[in-house]
């Protein structure tokens, strides 16, 4: 393994964990001559801190999915932090399974609480959900990944949700990062344009449930009048959009 140095070509301090654009600057300048000759060695390097992060759940994958299309180019990052994304997140799913109720009650009990209920309500169309939740660009990713385990979302569904439902965002950071040396600011990578897309995407990944509950009225013997509430129309505050502690 070829031994990483300190600082960069140019003197300057740099930081194997980077929090913003300047950092991630820092650290490309520092290794990026690594990919001759010992790409295996950098992508290991990569892995292992997005793993150590999302495991953690540390924030700062934007600024890793930038790292990423500036090191390996637009096809070949965004596969890497999709499986990152999913495989971190599974790691933490599993820590949570064995401690998070214990942890996660005593640092965040309140908002924890409020995750559970949102995740027992949609346990009959769970994965639609999640989904939702996960291209949703404001949704607490980290606490979906601590709440999932404990109130039995399978492992297969949530695995998946992940992969899937966090592809738009990453491939929105990591083509931002072809262009690492002249991003400004983080606003650059989710611009207003980015969110809508993205806001778009997640009532689309909604919309099964929608259109599951229109097609149980319109084939339903009962009348309108007698059926259960809820099942007729779709409501997007069930979705986590309006409650102040989702986002």
């Amino acid at each position: 393994m070829p031994d990483l140095p300190a600082k960069d070509e140019e003197g300057h301090q740099f930081t194997f964990f980077p929090k913003n654009l300047h950092e991630a600057r820092l650290l490309y300048n520092a290794v990026a001559h690594y990919k001759e000759g010992h790409l295996h060695w950098l992508v290991a390097f990569f892995s292992s801190v997005y793993l150590f992060k999302q495991t953690f759940c540390i924030p700062g994958s934007a600024v890793l999915n930038a790292l990423a299309g500036a090191f390996f180019g637009l096809y070949w990052g965004f596969l890497l932090v999709c499986a990152c994304t999913a495989v971190g997140a599974s790691l933490c799913y599993i820590l949570s399974w064995h401690f998070g109720r214990r942890l996660g009650g005593y640092y965040f009990r309140e908002r924890l609480a409020q995750m559970q209920a949102k995740l027992k309500a949609h346990q009959a169309d769970i994965f639609s959900f999640l989904l939702f939740m996960r291209i949703f660009p404001f949704s607490p990713n980290f606490l979906i990944n601590l709440a999932a385990p404990m109130v039995g979302v399978k492992f297969s569904v949530f695995f998946f949700s992940v992969l899937f439902g966090l592809m738009p965002y990453n491939f929105v950071c990591v083509q931002a990062g072809l262009t690492l040396h002249s991003l400004d600011s983080m606003s650059d990578l989710m611009s207003g344009w980015t969110v809508l897309r993205l806001l778009l995407l997640a009532v689309l990944a909604a919309s099964p449930k929608f259109f599951k509950g229109r097609f149980k009225a319109y084939f339903s013997e009962e009348s309108a009048d007698t059926a259960e509430p809820g099942k007729q129309s779709f409501d997007i505050h069930s979705y986590g959009m309006g409650s102040p502690g989702m986002l």
